[in-house]
């Protein structure tokens, strides 16, 4: 709250903004001087595809911070606690790891669509060092198919084998963690490498006082 009050003095609209994204993209524009974070190692030299991967994962685990110990879960679910449009959370880590290159000087460039839709995130420098991002709330009925099925699309339509994918638990996991875990199984006993899957918590959570 105390950084939506830094962004905004008047009330927003989420009326006009159903996913939230114009009001998390002026929110996040203070994420890295509120929560500061460095990548200063990476900054100001060409990164091979290792780095680059690094980058992401490093930028992966703020933003998983942020939103299970730093109170930016909130901003996953609407006002009714229902959570909000899967694109939200897209837009979401977009802007957060857009906040962090930004503020370390990183020469990483965020691309969205390479011919077979658009994926949701993609970091990229150079042609050799690129990682594609999947994002799917664990409501969505075609989870485990975005990972054995659509990231691999968007793989190959990049030309690159580097592909992460990112679960945001909103509830309704049921089996289908188990099952992208078991298909990941699979990848690595038939081709010897798979995407990496991230879980981060987004589920609303009890305030500090009325936890036991």
């Amino acid at each position: 709250m105390d950084m939506i009050r830094e962004v905004s003095p008047t009330p927003y609209d989420f009326s006009s903004d159903r996913n939230g994204e114009a009001f998390w993209t002026e929110l996040l524009k203070s994420v890295s001087q509120s929560h500061p974070f460095d990548l200063s190692n990476y900054s100001g030299r060409k990164l091979t595809s290792k780095e680059v991967i690094e980058v992401v994962h490093k930028i992966l685990e703020q933003f998983q911070e942020l939103v299970e110990h730093k109170g930016l879960w909130k901003e996953l679910w609407d006002e009714n606690g229902k959570p909000r449009k899967e694109k939200a959370s897209q837009r979401l880590l977009f802007a957060v790891a857009y906040s962090y290159c930004k503020a370390n000087n990183l020469d990483l460039t965020p691309e969205a669509d390479s011919g077979n839709g658009p994926v949701d995130f993609k970091m990229s420098q150079g042609y050799d060092s690129k990682v594609v991002v999947e994002v799917k709330l664990s409501t969505n009925t075609t989870l485990v198919h975005g990972y054995e099925k659509q990231l691999e699309i968007y793989k190959r339509a990049d030309d690159t084998d580097l592909g992460i994918f990112l679960i945001m638990d909103v509830g309704g996991i049921g089996k289908k963690y188990a099952d992208v875990q078991k298909v990941r199984r699979e990848f690595l006993a038939e081709y010897g490498q798979a995407s990496d899957i991230w879980f981060i918590d987004g589920n609303q959570k009890a305030s500090a006082s009325k936890r036991h």
